[in-house]
């Protein structure tokens, strides 16, 4: 990348909240590819975030079945690899940066937002707090806590890792191109995105 290399460089929340000590708590529900590394990787890793050696970090979506990771309870190479990050990424990231390691709401935004947006080619419509773009917000309250469990989790086979703890960071309100769609954490409408044409000349 110093050398004038088109790479970029990313990592995935779980990988910053998890180390292989809690892979051998939970089992099958933390198997993910590649896998949880050491609390020596998992610092080295947050001095890059911290330093904005790292571009973006981003989530892991496994759509398996409970069943297809409770294969590994006997066999652990049986267990569907993949983390059901999606939902849980910003939470953790309030909780593990924000609150933790004193990571700036700035850095937080251009590493969720920004940063993708401009590497998908849909910067500034996304990614962006200007005129002409989508109006795409969300509102959090750092004194605010949400727990991790299967009701509050909203994907079709709700499982985490991260299943009954409390995090700090409550998410208020999600506003889609204007419109709440989220209000006091929950869903108040079923409006779908749209399809977006990449202006990235490279990727």
């Amino acid at each position: 990348k110093a050398k004038g290399q088109k790479v970029t460089f990313e990592t995935c929340s779980h990988y910053l909240a998890l180390t292989d000590q809690d892979f051998y708590r939970l089992g099958p529900v933390a198997k993910c590819a590649p896998p949880l590394r050491n609390k020596q990787r998992q610092d080295d890793l947050w001095t890059m975030v911290l330093s904005n050696t790292i571009d973006c970090i981003t989530s892991d979506h496994s759509p398996c079945t409970e069943e297809e990771k409770r294969r590994g309870e006997t066999n652990i190479w049986s267990a569907w690899g993949g983390i059901n990050g999606i939902q849980t990424l910003l939470p953790l990231m309030l909780h593990e940066g924000i609150g933790k390691r004193n990571l700036s709401f700035e850095q937080l935004s251009i590493l969720l937002s920004q940063r993708p947006a401009q590497l998908a080619g849909l910067w500034p419509q996304k990614g962006e707090i200007c005129i002409g773009a989508d109006a795409d917000f969300v509102i959090v309250d750092m004194n605010q806590t949400w727990q991790v469990t299967s009701s509050s989790l909203k994907s079709k086979h709700p499982q985490s890792p991260f299943m009954g703890e409390v995090l700090n960071g409550g998410i208020n309100s999600v506003i889609l191109k204007g419109k709440e769609i989220v209000h006091e954490s929950e869903l108040t409408t079923m409006q779908q995105g749209e399809w977006l044409e990449s202006r990235a000349k490279e990727f």
